[in-house]
């Protein structure tokens, strides 16, 4: 197999206009995309406002269960309540300096709050409920319900901003629980302690506009070295290399292998330099760190051993069917379309059924990966996207190996 590897890898190396493509091209489009939308991520919140009407239904009652308890029990929970708050907290939330640097709330009636959204004079409404205060103290305090949540509507037109309502009311949610927790154990109030510090919508790091173009583009670029590869053995097969192979009897999987390894390598290159490039061009990610490298140099092995699968299995098409079609249709379309449900080009958190999908292609997963390591998260998060990127690299290979014709022009 080594002899195919050799030789592939050659090939790869002579043809200096497709490194330059693969490698130069991601490095432009990291900076113009990263530079131009540099408003819209990390810290910088200036190009950011989201207008939002918030409907708040809330009576502000406490549960009826308290009065059944005995007094000093009724009491100490009556304390807690008022402590705990929950619509005051939200209250709060929205009047945090960093969440109106990002969030222009207008308190509305039901009524208009939807004329707005309809009109497009704001992008989201948050609602208080009714007994919303009521239902979550009575699980919070009783451990009786299901609680209450905050309820968003979105405008499905408009601002490419909605969306981040979204992210602040989960950030919300999930502190306001663990500040309530606290409350209840002595400690502070929700809302108060401990600070929310500059950012509001997680306890990780941002991602900036430079990260995640790096990130999408050196995703979305590998594909195209999948593509390259069936490319080559098409020129292989029409200048008989493919033929002299068959000739001397090497079995079709070490020749399909040799596809594999070889675009794992290639396609593993390319990232790292990418990332590297990103690092020192642009001051990147956390580069310096030996820990930011050996969660990559993770994810990248799983992401180019399923890109080396997917070139095997696109030779296997090209060789099958005698044409270039496959690696043209795949260079030219679905590597696009990949990259779009993936989220290279954007972000697709909130639409609808296109992150699930991008969720089970190798550069979606592999890119929420990356995202996830460069934010501080710990290596449990990388797993099952490295098991998922390995599977689909199990699958891609096995199907190349059953659809290679087992001789030229034939079938197996």
């Amino acid at each position: 197999m080594w002899t195919f590897i050799k030789k592939d890898m050659l090939i790869y190396i002579r043809d200096r206009s497709e490194l330059l493509l693969i490698l130069g091209m991601p490095i432009l489009l990291i900076a113009i995309l990263g530079f131009a939308l540099g408003g819209v991520f990390g810290g910088n919140t200036e190009a950011v406002d989201v207008q939002a009407a918030l409907v708040d239904l809330d009576d502000r009652s406490l549960p009826d269960g308290l009065e059944e308890l005995p007094e000093a029990q009724e009491a100490a929970l009556r304390d807690a309540a008022e402590e705990i708050d929950p619509a005051g907290a939200f209250h709060t939330f929205l009047e945090n300096d960093d969440v109106r640097d990002v969030l222009t709330v207008t308190e509305m009636d039901a009524d208009e709050a939807e004329e707005a959204l309809q009109s497009g004079e704001v992008d989201a409404v948050l609602t208080l409920p009714e007994a919303f205060t009521e239902n979550v103290l009575e699980h919070l305090l009783l451990d009786e319900g299901d609680g209450a949540a905050v309820e968003l509507t979105l405008r499905e037109e408009g601002s490419v901003y909605a969306g981040i309502a979204g992210d602040l009311i989960h950030g919300f949610t999930e502190r306001f629980t663990l500040e309530a927790a606290a409350a209840q154990e002595g400690g502070a109030p929700p809302g108060e302690e401990p600070e929310l510090g500059g950012q509001v919508t997680a306890a990780f790091e941002p991602v900036s506009s430079i990260e995640y173009y790096a990130v999408g583009m050196a995703v979305m670029f590998c594909l195209y070295v999948a593509g390259t590869t069936a490319s080559k053995a098409h020129v292989e097969k029409q200048q008989h290399v493919y033929s002299r192979i068959l000739l001397a009897g090497r079995p079709s999987v070490m020749y399909l292998g040799g596809k594999l390894v070889s675009g794992w390598i290639l396609s593993g290159v390319q990232l790292l330099l990418l990332f590297a490039a990103a690092a020192v061009l642009f001051q990147a990610f956390d580069a310096w760190t030996v820990r930011f490298w050996l969660g990559t140099l993770l994810v990248t092995a799983a992401l180019s051993f399923a890109v080396g699968a997917l070139g095997s299995l696109i030779t296997a098409i090209t060789i099958r069917s005698q044409t270039e079609t496959a690696a043209t249709v795949f260079a030219g379309g679905i590597v696009t379309l990949a990259a779009f449900v993936g989220g290279s080009f954007f972000a697709v958190d909130q639409m609808g059924i296109v992150p699930l999908i991008g969720q089970w292609t190798p550069n979606g997963a592999a890119m929420t990966a990356y995202l996830q390591w460069s934010q501080g998260f710990s290596v449990s998060y990388l797993l099952p996207a490295v098991c998922k990127l390995i599977g689909m690299g199990l699958v891609f290979f096995t199907a190349a190996v059953l659809l290679f014709p087992s001789r030229e022009g034939g079938s197996r």
